[in-house]
C-alpha cells in the first residue's frame, strides 16, 4: 500500500500541473482531477461485487498494474512531446476505473487481516502507511517535474504503482475472509441494492460521505493554481501543498489508531465533519492572510479532519454491512467518493469564470489608462481604435459570468465584478459616442473620469485577487512577490491599525464640494512616519477621482495621498482664497492622526490644480517642502508679490507636455527660466509624447525625488 501510495499521490501532482501547462485553465484541471474520481460513482458497487467473488489481495494486484500501464503510457507520450489533453483524460479516466476496484477490495481485505473489533485503528495504520506514499510521492514528483519535466515525473508515479502490485505477490487470502455466495454478478449488485432499501444507516453514511467529497476534498482541484499563479512557488511549491495534504492525514490518523473499537462513531462522524467544514474556511482566507508556510500548515489541519472523516466513513460502513456484503460495503463507500468531480468542476468552473473576466477586464482598465495618458485631439480616432476590440473581448465572459451560478457565500464577489464590467464597457461606449463628435473634448473628458469609480468599485478585490491586487501597482513593481504578499497580509489584518489604513473620505461625496480622501498604506505599522502628498485635482474635477492617479505609486512607497476638493468648480484662481485656508487645515488634520515625514510633503496638481500648486505652496507659513506642477503656469498674481522669493532653494519638479493644447509649452518654460531666477533648485520635464492630461508615468520618478 505504502508504493502504491507513492505512484497515487504523485500522480495528482503532475496531473495537475502538466493540465494547467497544456490548458492554463483551472476549470479544465477540475475537469482532470474529475476524471480520477468519476469512474467510482458508476463501478462502485460492481467493483465491491468483484471483491466479495475474487482473492481480495489480486484484485489489489491487478489494480496496481493497470494504473502502472496507464500512467506509465502517459509518461513516454509526455516525453515524446506528444501528449494531448485528450490522451490526459481518457487515461486518467480509465486509471480510476482501475481505482475504483482498488479502493473496493481494499477497505474489506483490511477487515479480513484485523477483524471488526480492530477495524478503526487497522484502518488507521493502513491510512498512515498511505499518506507517507503521499508524503514520499507528492514532494517527489514536484521535485522530478521541477528538474526534469512532467514525462519523467508520470514514468516515477508508474514505476511506483507497480512495485506496490508488486509487494501482494506473496500475500495471501486471511481465513477469515469470507467468499460471497455463488451467485451471478449482477444478482450481486442487485443484492446490495436491496440491502440498501433495508438499511436507512447505509444511505445516510453514503450521503455525509458524499457531501464531504464534494465540498471538502474537491478543493486539491485549486492546488495547481494556488501553488503557481497565487503563492508562485512553482511545481515543488505544489509538492509541497500536496505533501501537506499527507502529513495532516498521517496526523489526524495516528491519533485514530490509538483508539479502540469506535463508540458513538455516528455523532463523532458528525462532528469531525463540521470541524473539517470550519477547517476549510480557514483554507479559503489562508493565501490572503498569511505566506506561503502559513498556507501550508492550514493544509495540514484540514487534512487532518479530512482524514479521520474518511476513516470514520470506511470503518462504520464495514461495520454496518454483514461478511458478505464487506466487499460491496466498500464499493458503497467508492460511489460516495465518486461524486468529488461535482465538487471539483464547481471549484474549477469558479476559478476559471473568475479568470476569464479578470484577464479582458484588467487589460480594458490598462488600455483605458494608456489612452487617458495619450489623450490628444488630433489623434482621437486612433485611440478609439484601441479601445474597440475591448467591448466584445470583455463582453462574452461578463455574460458568461451573469449566467454561472455561485454559492451564496460568494455571491458578492460576483456581483462586485459583474458591477466594475458593466461600468468599464460604459466607458468604452460613451468614448465612442465622444470621439465620433472629437471636436467636444468635454464629453471625451467625462467618459474617462468615469476611470476612477471602476477603481474603486474594483479596489476592495485587491486582496482576493493576486491579479487585481498587482494591477494597483505601478508596472515596475507588479512583479514584487514579496510587496504583494505584504500588502495582502497587511490589507486583512484585524487590530486597530487595521481601521485607519486604506482609502478613507472626509465629507468627500461625488455630489459634495470642499471635503478630502485620503490613502493611508495598509502595510503601515502604526508608527513609522510617512511622506504625505497633497495632490489637486484640474477644473471642474473631484479629490475622491484625483486619489486614484496617486495611489498605484503611494501603495508601492508607503506614502500618504491626501486629495482635496475644491469648494467651486475649480481651486480659488481669481478672487477670495476660500481654498488654501482649508487645505492647510486638512494637511494639519492628517499629521495629529498620523506620523507625517515633515521633511517630505509635496504639494503638486494637473492643470488648474498645478497653476494653483504655486500659489498655496508660495504662500507664507505653506507647510510644503516641494512642488511638482504638472500642466499648469505661474499665475501672475506671484509676479506682482513678492511670493517667488520664498522659491529659493525650494525642490519644484515642474512637468509639461509639447503637445499642450490649453496652456503651450512655452508658458512652461517662461515659468522654469523664472524660478531659475529667483533660486529655486528645479527638475524641469517637457514630454515630447504629453498634451493637456495628467503623466501619471511621472509619479515614480516624483517619489523618488521626494525620498532623496
Amino acid at each position: 500500500m505504502l508504493l502504491g501510495s507513492i505512484g497515487a499521490m504523485g500522480e495528482t501532482v503532475v496531473l495537475g500541473w502538466l493540465t494547467l501547462e497544456l490548458t492554463n485553465s483551472p476549470l479544465v484541471v477540475g475537469i482532470a482531477m474529475g476524471m480520477r474520481m468519476a469512474p467510482m460513482f458508476f463501478v462502485g458497487v460492481p467493483a465491491g461485487a468483484l471483491a466479495d467473488r475474487w482473492p481480495r489481495h489480486r484484485v489489489l494486484m491487478l489494480a496496481g498494474a493497470g494504473q502502472a500501464l496507464t500512467t506509465g503510457t502517459l509518461g513516454l507520450l509526455a516525453t515524446l512531446g506528444q501528449v494531448t489533453l485528450a490522451h490526459i483524460l481518457l487515461l486518467t479516466l480509465a486509471g480510476g476505473t482501475l481505482r475504483a476496484l482498488e479502493h473496493a477490495a481494499r477497505q474489506s481485505y483490511v477487515h479480513d487481516v484485523v477483524g471488526g473489533a480492530a477495524l478503526l485503528p487497522g484502518l488507521a495504520v493502513l491510512g498512515v502507511a498511505m499518506r507517507t506514499g503521499w508524503l514520499v510521492g507528492s514532494l517527489g514528483a514536484g521535485a522530478v517535474i521541477a528538474r526534469f519535466g512532467s514525462g519523467a515525473a508520470y514514468l516515477a508515479v508508474a514505476a511506483g504503482f507497480l512495485a506496490g502490485a508488486a509487494a501482494l505477490l506473496a500475500a495471501s487470502s486471511p481465513t477469515r475472509a469470507t467468499r460471497a455466495q455463488p451467485e451471478s454478478f449482477w444478482r450481486s449488485v442487485i443484492g446490495f441494492a436491496s440491502s440498501m432499501r433495508t438499511d436507512r444507516s447505509l444511505v445516510v453514511l453514503m450521503l455525509l460521505t458524499a457531501g464531504a467529497e464534494m465540498l471538502g476534498f474537491s478543493h486539491q482541484a485549486l492546488l495547481p493554481s494556488l501553488a503557481r499563479d497565487v503563492l508562485r512557488t512553482g511545481p515543488e511549491g505544489l509538492g509541497t501543498l500536496n505533501a501537506a495534504r499527507a502529513v495532516g492525514g498521517i496526523l489526524g490518523l495516528t491519533v485514530a489508531s490509538m483508539r479502540g473499537p469506535v463508540a458513538g462513531g455516528g455523532a463523532l462522524f458528525v462532528t469531525v465533519l463540521l470541524s473539517f467544514g470550519g477547517s476549510l474556511l480557514a483554507l479559503g482566507l489562508a493565501p490572503y492572510v498569511v505566506h506561503f508556510a502559513g498556507v501550508v500548515v492550514v493544509l495540514v489541519v484540514v487534512n487532518a479532519l479530512g482524514a479521520l472523516a474518511d476513516l470514520l466513513a470506511q470503518s462504520l460502513l464495514q461495520l454496518s454491512a454483514p461478511a458478505h456484503l464487506r466487499g460491496r460495503a466498500g464499493g458503497a463507500w467508492v460511489v460516495a467518493i465518486g461524486l468529488a468531480p461535482l465538487g471539483q468542476l464547481q471549484i474549477g468552473a469558479l476559478a476559471e469564470a473568475i479568470d476569464r473576466v479578470l484577464e479582458p477586464l484588467l487589460e480594458t482598465l490598462e488600455r483605458v489608462m494608456w489612452v487617458q495618458r495619450y489623450l490628444h485631439p488630433p489623434a482621437i480616432g486612433q485611440l478609439a481604435e484601441v479601445l474597440a476590440p475591448q467591448t466584445e473581448a470583455l463582453s462574452g465572459p461578463l455574460r458568461a459570468l451573469e449566467e454561472s451560478a455561485w454559492p451564496d457565500d460568494a455571491g458578492f464577489i460576483r456581483e462586485r465584478l459583474l458591477d466594475v464590467g458593466r461600468q468599464t464597457l460604459d466607458i468604452l461606449a460613451a468614448f465612442a459616442a465622444a470621439a465620433r463628435a472629437p471636436d467636444d473634448l468635454v464629453e471625451l473628458f467625462r467618459a474617462l473620469r468615469r476611470l476612477a469609480r471602476v477603481q474603486e468599485t474594483l479596489y476592495p478585490l485587491a486582496p482576493a485577487f493576486d491579479p487585481v491586487s498587482r494591477w494597483f501597482l505601478d508596472p515596475a513593481r507588479r512583479g514584487d512577490d514579496e510587496l504583494v504578499a505584504r500588502l495582502r497580509e497587511a490589507t486583512l489584518r484585524d487590530d486597530d491599525n487595521a481601521r485607519r489604513v486604506g482609502v478613507l473620505h472626509a465629507d468627500n461625496e461625488r455630489g459634495s464640494r470642499g471635503g478630502f480622501s485620503l490613502y493611508v498604506p495598509e502595510t503601515w505599522d502604526g508608527h513609522a512616519s510617512m511622506p504625505l502628498v497633497v495632490a489637486l485635482h484640474g477644473g471642474h474635477g473631484h479629490g475622491r477621482d484625483f486619489l486614484w492617479s496617486w495611489l498605484r505609486e503611494a501603495r508601492a512607497r508607503d506614502t500618504l495621498v491626501l486629495t482635496p476638493t475644491s469648494v467651486q468648480r475649480t481651486w480659488s484662481l481669481m478672487g477670495a482664497d476660500v481654498d488654501a485656508p482649508r487645505i492647510l487645515q486638512m494637511v494639519e488634520s492628517v499629521a495629529a492622526r498620523y506620523p507625517v515625514d515633515r521633511a517630505r510633503v509635496l504639494l503638486t496638481g494637473m492643470s488648474d490644480g498645478g497653476t494653483y500648486a504655486f500659489l498655496c505652496g508660495l504662500r507664507d507659513g505653506a507647510p510644503f517642502t516641494h512642488l511638482a506642477p504638472a500642466c499648469g503656469v505661474l499665475h501672475p498674481a506671484l509676479l506682482a508679490t513678492d511670493a517667488l522669493a520664498r522659491a529659493r532653494d525650494l525642490p519644484i519638479y515642474l512637468v509639461h507636455g509639447e503637445l499642450d493644447w490649453m496652456f503651450p509649452v512655452a508658458t512652461a518654460r517662461m515659468t522654469r527660466d523664472v524660478l531659475t531666477t529667483v533660486g529655486a533648485r528645479i527638475v524641469y520635464r517637457e514630454i515630447d509624447d504629453l498634451s493637456h492630461t495628467y503623466p501619471r508615468d511621472e509619479n515614480p520618478k516624483i517619489l523618488e525625488w521626494l525620498a532623496a
